[in-house]
């Protein structure tokens, strides 16, 4: 037995006296960690669920930055899959003599599964090299509201710098056509747009006792404001509204000119600073007294909204 700072009243000479700093690694000598991380990362954090049949770990980044783990998690078997929620995708993992490599993005997760059984799902493929086509600075059209002409822009693009559209709240559709050589696509691999890292920011100063100055909110600089889905010819290709923001083109595109179009959709703040919109509340009021105040709408300005990074066609192989 071992104690911390002071060895319980009653207890004998049996027990032994440790301090705060070595608790943690004699505990993980006598019983093996669920899971270890090297180099060991104290914002990367995990939850273990055992299912009759399985091991399912949810392992999560909680910092705003990039984090590359390799991850040694108990379970024996040699065999785990990596499970995307968003799509429903499932790939086999090898899981090597150093556990499994981890690379997550800001805030980003992996749900991984290690069966009793043994997986027969289909190994991840393996990055081998990463090149840059194409970066998408000029070419692009921008509308707003009805389908039409659009106006050309350049990227990096925000439409609350204009005042014209600055207070516009909703759908914004951008437009580009990108011609892919013959050959880009290649087995295996994978034909990208990637929109560029989510930077890491730091905290905004906020008065105290404000809502806002008691709610989370992600403390990175995101390429897309706020969110956008990409079409390739017509049809759907994904949606970015996290880390990574990169969507997968591959099965779309053809050979020559394709468009690319994506619709990009920001928050009702920008309409909100016009003013003017919020209802009236007096009668809400009036009949069941005042159960509510609407806050930190003083001095509300438009937000940055569109595509705030230049655009990227990346092919892996």
């Amino acid at each position: 037995m071992i104690a911390v700072r002071r060895i319980p009243d009653g207890e004998g000479p049996s027990v032994e006296l440790v301090s705060e700093a070595d608790l943690s690694s004699r505990l993980s000598a006598a019983v093996p960690p669920d899971v270890a991380f090297d180099p060991t990362a104290p914002d990367v954090g995990f939850v273990h669920r055992r299912l009759a049949d399985a091991d399912v770990y949810f392992v999560a980044n909680t910092s705003n930055t990039p984090r590359r783990v390799t991850a040694r998690f108990r379970s024996q078997a040699a065999r785990a899959e990596l499970w995307n929620a968003f799509t429903g995708k499932v790939e086999g993992l090898e899981v090597g003599e150093r556990g499994i490599a981890l690379a997550l993005e800001p805030y980003g997760t992996r749900l991984l599964v290690f069966r009793k059984e043994g997986s027969d799902a289909p190994l991840a493929r393996t990055t081998t090299s990463t090149a840059t086509i194409e970066n998408l600075r000029t070419g692009w059209t921008v509308t707003f509201g009805a389908p039409g002409s659009g106006a050309a822009v350049e990227m990096p693009h925000s439409w609350a710098d204009d005042p014209q559209t600055s207070h516009v709240s909703g759908t914004v559709t951008y437009k580009r056509s990108v011609t892919v050589p013959p050959g880009l696509r290649t087995p295996g691999g994978r034909v990208l747009l990637d929109f560029g890292d989510a930077r890491a920011i730091e905290p905004e100063p906020l008065p105290g006792g404000t809502l806002r100055g008691n709610s989370f909110a992600a403390l990175v600089a995101p390429p897309i404001r706020e969110a956008a889905t990409v079409f390739v010819n017509g049809r759907r290709a994904g949606s970015v509204w996290a880390p990574p923001y990169r969507v997968d083109l591959t099965d779309l595109l053809r050979d020559g000119p394709n468009e690319i179009r994506v619709d990009v959709y920001n928050t009702a703040i920008n309409r909100l600073a016009e003013g003017g919109h919020l209802p009236d509340t007096d009668a809400l009021v009036e009949r069941y007294g005042q159960r509510f105040r609407l806050q930190d709408l003083e001095g509300l300005r438009p937000l940055p909204s569109g595509i705030l990074s230049v655009p990227r066609i990346v092919a892996e192989r």
